[in-house]
């Protein structure tokens, strides 16, 4: 047990990392491209808007 807990916990406290630097790449990503829009309205016919 002692060998397995401190395992668990930086594969956790890794993959919460993991996760945060996704997040924080995609916010930059589509906060740099939102003033195009082109990305996102190129049917304007669709139904659903995409908003991030």
């Amino acid at each position: 047990m002692p060998q397995i807990f401190p395992m668990n916990w930086f594969l956790m406290s890794l993959m919460i990392m993991m996760i945060l630097i996704f997040m924080t790449i995609n916010f930059y990503f589509f906060s740099m491209k939102m003033p195009n829009k082109n990305m996102f309205n190129l049917n304007k016919k669709t139904k659903y808007n995409f908003k991030w």
